[in-house]
Formats: structure tokens, C-alpha cells, sequence
């Protein structure tokens, strides 16, 4: 979701047991991320005595107890503003872990859809040592199975595998392609 209390609270209260917020350029914006996501005293999640996340109110005292040290605030990092501000960021009490978005930060440094670019590259390799040596739990995308072990080996904690729409666009269109190859007369 957006960096907007409602629907974190909205999502956290559905049962998620963490977001990933987009876009979070300072310190405050962390602050207000952190604050969204945990209960009083440490933040200001409103509380509603029966959500799907509390069992319907079937689980509600024991999940107040646990939510603040359960749910996960994964921040994005996806512009040079949150680059050069990302120690500020990290530092928040209660962000569990950064995540870079290769496209928008590439777009972002004028270089649209090219995450590969050097400079694009030496932001990404900027968050990964500023991150390891702060502690902090760091995650991105990867285009394929290579690239995801090369980025677990680089000390990355969360890799994800392209999305479901690339994983699902290309194993439609190997599928087609298969059946195209098997039946060219259909």
C-alpha cells in the first residue's frame, strides 16, 4: 500500500502480517510507515476488536500482544532522494527491512527502465553496503533463478522471482509455443 494509515490499518487488520510501502524518501516518511503499522505505545494502528486478523474476535487479546513484534515494515527504496537519506531511514525503530525497486529507481535517476545503467548500479550497490553494515535485513526483485542466487549470495535476505504476471506471461507463451510446435495445422 501507500504510506497512508487507513490502508495500511485496512490490510493489516484483513490479516497481513506485514507491508511493503512504496516510495519512502526520509526519515519522517518512515517514521509515519512505522507508526501506521504498529499498536500504542509505539504507534498510532487504530484498533478494531474484531478483524480477520484478530480471528474475528476470537484471538483479539492475543494478538494485540503479538502484533507490534510480528507484523513486518518492509520499505522501499526506489529513489536517489532515498539513497542518499537511507541510513536516516534504516534507523527508524521498527523497520524490519529495505527493498530496492530496480525500475523506479532507475526511472527515478533518468535512466527509464534501465536498471542495469552504471550509475543506477552503484546507487543499488550503495544501499547493499550502507544496509549489510548497518544490519539491516535488504530484498529485491530478480529477473531469474541466477540472478536471485547471486543476489542471495551478495548477502540479500528476501529475493522475489519476477512477478506473477512475467511468470505467467512466460509460461503462457512457452505453453503456446509447445502446443503451436505439437499441432501447426491448429
Amino acid at each position: 500500500p501507500w504510506n497512508d494509515l487507513v490502508w495500511i490499518k485496512r490490510i493489516l487488520d484483513a490479516g497481513a502480517y506485514g507491508v511493503m510501502i512504496p516510495s519512502v524518501n526520509t526519515r519522517e516518511q518512515a517514521v509515519a510507515a512505522v507508526q501506521a503499522c504498529k499498536y500504542p505505545p509505539v504507534g498510532i494502528r487504530g484498533i478494531a476488536g474484531s478483524p480477520r486478523a484478530a480471528g474475528f474476535g476470537r484471538d483479539t487479546a492475543s494478538y494485540l500482544k503479538r502484533a507490534n513484534d510480528e507484523v513486518l515494515v518492509i520499505l522501499q527504496v526506489e529513489t536517489p532522494q532515498a539513497v542518499q537519506n537511507l541510513e536516516e531511514i534504516a534507523k527508524v525503530p521498527g523497520v524490519d527491512a529495505l527493498f530496492i525497486g530496480p525500475m523506479d529507481l532507475s526511472t527515478s535517476m533518468g535512466h527509464l527502465g534501465n536498471p542495469a545503467h552504471p550509475e543506477v548500479q552503484a546507487a543499488i550497490a550503495t544501499v547493499e553496503a550502507k544496509a549489510k553494515a548497518m544490519g539491516v535485513a535488504l530484498g529485491t526483485i530478480s529477473a531469474g533463478w541466477e540472478q536471485a542466487k547471486a543476489l542471495y549470495d551478495r548477502g540479500y535476505q528476501m529475493v522475489t522471482l519476477l512477478s506473477d504476471v512475467v511468470l505467467l506471461s512466460r509460461v503462457s507463451a512457452e505453453t503456446m509455443g509447445k502446443f503451436r510446435e505439437a499441432f501447426p495445422e491448429a
